[in-house]
């Protein structure tokens, strides 16, 4: 059953209730998660929401870290340029103005 604990926890807490924490892209933590019940007027300690979430096997998705993969300080050589293109210009957007009659 795709929404076990629901029903399991049917009896304990409001459906729309647990609809809504479930929405949260499985981004709450124990800290965010027993905010959000104290606020809803569930007395509830700290230890208690993360004994509570081990037990449901209840984790919370981590952020990868942004891993940079562009090491731009080697020596190795750099690839030849087939199409022999210069990009040196002698004045900015010169090109555009005379497209455009400008010059």
């Amino acid at each position: 059953m795709k929404y076990g604990v629901i029903d399991t926890l049917r009896q304990q807490y409001p459906v729309v209730f647990m609809c809504c924490v479930q929405r949260a892209r499985e981004t709450y933590g124990t800290k965010r998660s027993h905010r959000d019940l104290t606020d809803h007027g569930v007395e509830i300690t700290p230890y208690r929401v993360r004994v509570l979430r081990k037990k449901l096997n209840l984790y919370c998705k981590q952020k990868r870290k942004f891993k940079v993969t562009t090491d731009s300080k080697h020596h190795l050589p750099f690839a030849p340029n087939i199409l022999k293109r210069e990009f040196a210009v002698s004045a900015p957007d010169k090109d555009y103005r005379i497209y455009r009659g400008l010059l």
